[in-house]
């Protein structure tokens, strides 16, 4: 298990980045690393979908739960099923101007090799952490095109 923390500037409002949340699967217009994502159930709390993302040729398939907190700005996620041994986190939206945000990441992620571990857990914390810079690299277009 290892978390990774990354943060970044975005240049929307942070409603509009909460919207995001509220409706993921608008994420696949903004990029072909996202095979599939499907809504499979939303209410005013929650949000659960199935992810289908492509990475360097590594298809990953899991299914989360996202529990939208909107006065506080955040988002936090766990994996119900999947590719993973664990993942869980938060995404954190801190206003900075009318349209401006800080936008923090949290994720805790075990893919579930220990006996591997000490040969490709180096390679596997990298690739989950270009992972999420891709996300936020989604997330910053999609919250820039509306």
């Amino acid at each position: 298990m290892y978390t990774i923390n990354i943060t970044t500037h975005v240049d929307a409002s942070a409603k509009k980045l909460m919207k995001i949340w509220r409706y993921p699967h608008k994420l696949c217009a903004h990029t072909k690393m996202i095979n599939s994502l499907t809504v499979i159930k939303r209410n005013k709390e929650n949000v659960v979908t199935e992810w289908n993302v492509n990475v360097d040729g590594l298809n990953l398939t899991w299914q989360q739960k996202d529990t939208l907190d909107l006065k506080n700005n955040r988002v936090s996620f766990e994996q119900e099923n999947g590719v993973f041994a664990q993942y869980y986190g938060c995404w954190e939206i801190i206003p900075a101007g009318a349209r401006q945000c800080t936008l923090k990441l949290r994720v805790n992620m075990d893919w579930g090799i220990p006996v591997l571990k000490p040969y490709v857990g180096s390679i596997l914390k990298k690739k989950s952490v270009l992972i999420f810079k891709r996300f936020l690299d989604i997330i910053k277009k999609a919250a820039s095109h509306g």
